[in-house]
């Protein structure tokens, strides 16, 4: 298993201590459960940093997307079954794309649920280039203002500095130390 498979596994385990009891106050942790699931089947799709400058070539990124619209036409079971390993690459890259901005999206609102704001001093690094990159996607993607791109160890360490906030806040029980 690799190392960031290994991170994602640890915070999982963290946020199976899940405390609350109350849908409401559950929802950080919904979040960021789903930011793991997201970011583990990035990871076994083949995602990696500088993916994301596939999109910079505009005909290649065009052929991708019409070739996932047409297995969504076709209700393609390469769709359905997205992690499976005959499905062909530009799927592959196109899904692990899919579930990585996913991962990025769910973090970004786990932060906001826990209270942690943009470009405040209790927000940490990883968390407001994360959030910065959702805005820009979310609000125009203009080139002129394009953030620096997020990695996957930028996405890895805001799991883990969530799951600490979400111990920090009651929501899921520490681990004793000791």
């Amino acid at each position: 298993m690799s190392a960031d498979l290994v991170r994602i596994r640890n915070v999982g385990s963290r946020l199976a201590r899940v405390a609350k009891t109350d849908r409401l106050t559950l929802q950080p942790v919904a979040f960021l459960i789903g930011a793991c699931h997201a970011l583990r089947a990035a990871i076994q799709l083949g995602w990696k940093d500088g993916l994301e400058k596939r999109a910079q070539d505009v005909e290649a990124y065009v052929l991708e997307l019409r070739a996932v619209a047409l297995c969504l036409e076709q209700d393609a079971a390469s769709l359905a079954l997205p992690l499976d390993t005959k499905a062909p690459p530009d799927l592959r890259t196109w899904s692990a794309g899919f579930f990585f901005g996913n991962a990025l999206f769910r973090i970004a609102a786990c932060a906001e649920a826990l209270g942690i704001r943009w470009k405040m001093k209790n927000e940490p690094g990883n968390v407001a280039a994360i959030r910065e990159y959702v805005n820009w996607f979310k609000h125009g993607l203009r080139k002129d203002e394009i953030p620096r791109p997020v990695s996957l160890t930028d996405a890895l360490t805001a799991l883990e500095q969530l799951a600490d906030a979400c111990e920090a806040s009651k929501l899921i029980e520490a681990v004793p130390r000791g």
